[in-house]
């Protein structure tokens, strides 16, 4: 009897690991503008456009497992010379709707946005669901002044 036990014990512990160790939900993302913008992330470099598919890792409304990211954006007036802002991206976990899943989630850093890493601000980049009812991912960034124009 004792044996049987520790059998459905096992079982009901390699159960509970195989669940939750299943498929890792993951959040689509398009990085999109400013055309030519280069992102690293990791020891990987990604040029826009550019499509990927990121694990989300952050409980939503956290600043938790944030990734370290570096964005080299082209300079508008000056083609030649490159804006470099580095933050975090965070992905979080949200259940997906099947429409949140054939949506496109966007990622722009506007002309405005650019404008305010040059005078020295914060940017946040926040990106929405289909129904715009849950936040996807979060991007904080800053320019990097060793690296400023």
């Amino acid at each position: 009897m004792k044996a049987k036990r520790w059998q459905l014990m096992i079982l009901l512990l390699c159960c509970v690991g195989i669940a939750g160790t299943g498929c890792r939900t993951t959040t689509t993302i398009d990085f999109e503008e400013p055309g030519g913008t280069a992102l690293v992330m990791g020891s990987r470099t990604y040029q826009f456009p550019a499509q990927m598919k990121l694990p989300q890792r952050t409980p939503p409304g956290t600043t938790v497992g944030g990734r370290d990211v570096v964005f080299i954006i082209p300079h508008a007036a000056a083609p030649e010379r490159q804006v470099v802002a580095k933050g975090l991206l965070y992905v979080y976990k949200v259940q997906l709707s099947d429409v949140d899943r054939l949506a496109r989630n966007y990622f722009r850093i506007t002309s405005d946005k650019i404008q305010s890493l040059l005078e020295g601000a914060a940017v946040t980049i926040e990106g929405l669901s289909a129904d715009g009812a849950k936040e996807l991912y979060r991007v904080v960034i800053g320019l990097d002044r060793e690296n400023a124009p």
